[in-house]
């Protein structure tokens, strides 16, 4: 899963949910919200898997309700859910990466 994707499910939480995840990774919980994601995924290596398990129960039912996800009764039903989620989120943006890349090389060759 790239770094943008899960950049983007960080968003999703509150500054203080944020710190909490910190925290309890014993990492420095200081620091502007971005801050605190960056040292989330860096800590984590960007496997999403270490990163779900940081996560509460509560917070990622949270995430799963607003995010027409089924929500599940166990954590782990709950990650597999979000993974699921996340991971047609990831392809979806690099076939729009690919798409502007192709409509990139179509312009530069009608422009020769």
């Amino acid at each position: 899963m790239n770094k943008s994707t899960i950049t983007k499910f960080l968003n999703y939480f509150k500054y203080e949910q944020l710190q909490t995840i910190c925290k309890e990774s014993e990492l420095d919980f200081g620091g502007r919200k971005a801050e605190l994601i960056e040292l989330i995924i860096h800590s984590s290596k960007e496997d999403i898997n270490v990163i779900l398990g940081k996560i509460e129960l509560e917070f990622l039912q949270e995430y799963c309700s607003k995010y027409d996800i089924p929500v599940r009764k166990s954590k782990v039903q709950v990650q597999s859910e979000i993974k699921k989620k996340l991971s047609s989120l990831d392809s979806v943006s690099k076939l729009q990466k690919k798409a502007k890349r192709t409509k990139l090389n179509k312009a530069k060759i009608f422009e020769e």
